[in-house]
């Protein structure tokens, strides 16, 4: 299945699904997704499924084409080899002072239902997904298991107290210790962070999970932190951690109408073998983006959240 987000200049942004493992792109009505802007040539592109995943490929287009992953543009020579894409990947095609854009939400070939489908946590399936909500990937971050801290950690004045103040936490009782020292934590060492959103779940099973909100301070009238469920779906589904510009918190029972989130982030809490949950957090104020330094402090911060987390699920040990 490939579900790509279809952005053309002057139209509204739409989902194209396909079950095909091959989409041929281009103005023509001939192809399997029509793009009705003149700098788009007739047959301008294909993404082909296999067995490794999805592959683009430029069909000699007269404005070419790019990948964009995060921060880093990768060419793609007209007529040349195909270059495999990523889901987040945004692909550039023709005039790039107004270009159409395509976002590769899904390139599942497994025939599973997709994360983006499937009930990840309650508060997390109570409506339909919005693919449209996810918002433009300014990065993504691999999470490392080991102990290691990043330098954008140890270089930061308040890190080391953030982090025994987070150790300190795993010997008590209360999971809620531990949580408000993460969220504490991030508003600490994240400036521009003005909410956070916690859901914890062995196995991430619906129903199990316990879910957490933290705000730095009112912001404006809006609502306390929520999920944005597409972007979730994302950090679970690829088991890494992403940071988007101009997301969307969707509208709930309850809710009257989505919330637009200037950028966000989310984490993955792994272990070898399973995501645990996710560590949400939100910069609602348009002035103060995260950055991909605020990304690698959040996955230090998921990282031992998980640790103190994980503390609380092992059985006590038997006294001798």
């Amino acid at each position: 299945m490939l579900r790509i987000a279809v952005r053309i200049p002057g139209t509204p942004e739409r989902v194209h699904e396909s079950s095909e493992a091959r989409v041929a792109i281009g103005r023509s009505p001939g192809n399997d997704l029509t793009l009705d802007n003149p700098h788009v040539s007739s047959h301008h592109a294909r993404i082909d499924l296999t067995r490794d995943g999805a592959v683009f490929t430029d069909l000699g287009s007269t404005n070419g084409s790019m990948i964009q992953r995060g921060n880093h543009k990768i060419p793609v020579a007209a007529g040349g080899a195909a270059a495999r894409i990523e889901v987040g990947d945004v692909l550039v095609l023709g005039d790039s002072s107004a270009p159409v854009t395509l976002v590769l939400l899904d390139d599942s070939t497994g025939g599973g239902t997709h994360p983006l489908l499937e009930p990840l946590v309650t508060a997390i399936s109570e409506a339909p997904v919005d693919p449209n909500a996810s918002g433009a990937v300014a990065a993504r971050a691999a999470i490392d298991l080991g102990p290691t801290l990043p330098r954008a950690l140890l270089d930061h004045p308040q890190a080391t107290q953030v982090v025994t103040e987070v150790s300190q936490t795993f010997a008590g009782d209360r999971l809620e210790t531990v949580v408000d020292a993460v969220a504490h934590g991030v508003f600490a060492l994240c400036p521009a962070a003005s909410h956070v959103y916690i859901a914890l779940s062995p196995r991430f099973e619906p129903g199990r999970e316990r879910v957490f909100t933290r705000q730095r301070a009112p912001v404006g009238g809006q609502a306390p932190g929520r999920p944005s469920r597409v972007l979730i779906a994302r950090t679970v589904m690829a088991r890494e951690a992403w940071l988007v510009t101009n997301s969307y918190l969707e509208a709930e029972p309850g809710v009257d109408k989505s919330v637009r989130v200037p950028s966000a982030l989310c984490v993955p809490l792994l272990t070898d073998d399973r995501v645990q949950g996710v560590l949400q957090v939100d910069a609602r104020d348009e002035g103060a983006p995260l950055t991909e330094g605020d990304l690698a402090i959040a996955v230090v911060l998921a990282r031992l959240l998980t640790i103190g987390y994980l503390a609380r699920l092992r059985p006590p040990a038997a006294q001798e």
